[in-house]
């Protein structure tokens, strides 16, 4: 799965980036051993699909046959 994430370094400093881990859990196992701390850590795989745009009416021929 792809992970977005932002984090911390050891300067105190806000990284932010994506990751391929195959849970949130390896995720964050894996910004740690970089020496960040995670401050969000989202699967970038359910955020694209909310940002699905239907712009597409539809018609009313197909309401009437979907009816």
């Amino acid at each position: 799965m792809q992970f977005s994430y932002k984090a911390k370094n050891n300067k105190g400093e806000i990284t932010e980036g994506a990751l391929e881990a195959p849970s949130e859990k390896e995720a964050t196992k894996m910004l740690g051993e970089r020496s960040l701390f995670v401050l969000e850590l989202t699967n970038s795989e359910k955020t694209s699909l909310k940002s699905l745009s239907f712009k597409k009416k539809v018609s009313l021929k197909d309401k009437i046959i979907f009816t």
